[in-house]
């Protein structure tokens, strides 16, 4: 999970559902902040990327995932 400022409140409930769960702090105004080098050593069935909602008016949410994502 890439996480905001929020993330650690969500983690006792999400951790309770998960068998195996990586946090990685993620802030938005940080661009290209989502490392798919994560993603790609981890290979995890689901990617969750929190952030506060006043961040969805900067940038797409996936749109650096997408820019270095494999075709």
């Amino acid at each position: 999970m890439f996480q905001g400022s929020f993330g650690p409140y969500m983690q006792p409930y999400l951790s309770t559902h998960f068998n195996r769960i990586v946090y990685v702090n993620h802030y938005p105004h940080q661009r290209g902040s989502i490392d798919t080098t994560i993603i790609n050593q981890e290979r995890p069935d689901v990617v969750i990327q929190e952030l506060i909602e006043r961040d969805l008016m900067k940038d797409k949410p996936m749109e650096s995932f997408l820019k270095h994502s494999a075709p």
